[in-house]
């Protein structure tokens, strides 16, 4: 491993432990690559613990314009996490004026709830949480703010989509902000039984800013992050962090009955994944009955490694479409659950395939096998799958 990731390694995390400071001020009198750890801080969206963590253990030993750089990037990322939660607060507000129950999830609220400070994540939009009887008078809420969607459909199209899909993305073109409308918490071929009821039902108030909002609940929390990681194929550092920050401020957690909960669900192999990795990767500690739990199943060890030659090699770099596909299949949990997948991912018709060509009601149909020609094409012909 480089010194540099290293070092990288030894500073994401909001807590350091003695050790780990030791080893950090022995890094930074090597040879460090200044301009790679900060490509590679930027990479994995880790660059606010960076510059927290330098400056807290050792500023002297970081050369003047470095630490002004990281610095800079540091306030950049501080304005714009508060000028994006500000914005959250107001939506958030109109919401309740209109009776309508929301959930803010991720981004400040991850921020503050698990970081236990907003400026140490660096966060780029917002996502919120409605019923889905709900969907359409938060577009008209999000709509009267200034946010547009990003992909304009129709009313058939729309419909569609509330069956297909679990998100919309709405942007703002003057605050150039991105907003995520979800009614689901999962793609809909990962065929996960969370209801949406439920988690409403279990969700706890949090204090932000002096405002009283709902947040998941410690262990829908959790499921959350390792759904987003799995679905992503685990994007960078970032997401193993939030996993151990989540294990460092949850010590009291009942690990057995998220298990339990998690292996009911159906996405226990996305949980184990998760938890291994904040292990591997930052220290974090696990309880014997998780570790125990982990060595049932080798796959989880192998794709633990994958990740990790991924994020830290030589050549970092993203999944394609078809690789992430293989990815996320090897976490579904038996075989019933991976043909559901396989279904799920190839099968059901959404507003893409009737943006492709549109067909009158009696021909609809024929979107299957349209569907199926226009995904061999994107990805079986050589395409990238962009």
């Amino acid at each position: 491993m480089r010194p540099e990731i290293e070092l990288l390694l030894c500073c994401t995390r909001t807590q350091v432990s003695p050790e780990h400071k030791i080893r950090v001020r022995q890094l930074v009198q090597d040879k460090i690559d200044w301009q790679y750890l900060l490509v590679a801080a930027q990479w994995h969206s880790v660059t606010p613990l960076l510059y927290w963590q330098l400056k807290a253990i050792c500023p002297e030993a970081i050369p003047s314009k470095v630490l002004q750089k990281i610095k800079k990037y540091f306030k950049i990322n501080v304005q714009r996490n508060f000028f994006l939660t500000s914005q959250l607060l107001k939506i958030l507000k109109e919401f309740k004026r209109q009776g309508i129950e929301v959930i803010p999830f991720k981004g400040s609220i991850l921020s503050a709830t698990v970081y236990n400070n907003i400026v140490l994540r660096k966060f780029y939009d917002l996502d919120i949480l409605v019923r889905e009887d709900c969907v359409l008078k938060a577009k008209k809420i999000l709509e009267n703010f200034g946010y547009e969607a990003v992909i304009p459909l129709d009313e058939k199209q729309e419909n569609l989509r509330l069956k297909t899909n679990y998100e919309q993305e709405f942007f703002h073109e003057t605050l150039k902000i991105s907003i995520d409308l979800h009614w689901g918490l999962a793609p809909p071929y990962f065929s996960l039984p969370l209801s949406i009821d439920n988690v409403f039902a279990r969700s706890q108030v949090f204090e932000i800013a002096g405002t009283k909002i709902s947040v998941f609940s410690p262990e829908d929390s959790f499921l959350v992050l390792c759904i987003n990681g799995a679905k992503d194929g685990w994007l960078g550092l970032q997401q193993i962090c939030d996993i151990s920050e989540f294990i460092r401020v949850r010590p009291q957690m009942d690990w057995q009955e998220l298990l339990k909960y998690a292996q009911q669900l159906g996405c226990l192999r996305m949980v184990l994944l998760g938890l291994n990795l904040a292990n591997k990767v930052l220290d974090s500690p696990l309880p014997l009955n998780v570790k125990a739990e982990i060595e049932k199943q080798p796959q989880i060890h192998l794709l633990s490694e994958q990740v990790c030659h991924r994020l830290f090699g030589e050549s970092k770099t993203y999944l394609n479409r078809l690789q992430l596909v293989y990815f996320t299949l090897q976490l579904q949990q038996g075989t019933l659950q991976k043909l559901r997948y396989c279904w799920g991912l190839a099968c059901p018709v959404n507003e893409r395939d009737l943006a492709y060509i549109s067909l009158p009601s009696i021909f609809f149909p024929l979107y299957y096998p349209i569907r199926l020609g226009r995904l061999i094409f994107k990805y079986g012909l050589g395409g990238s799958g962009k």
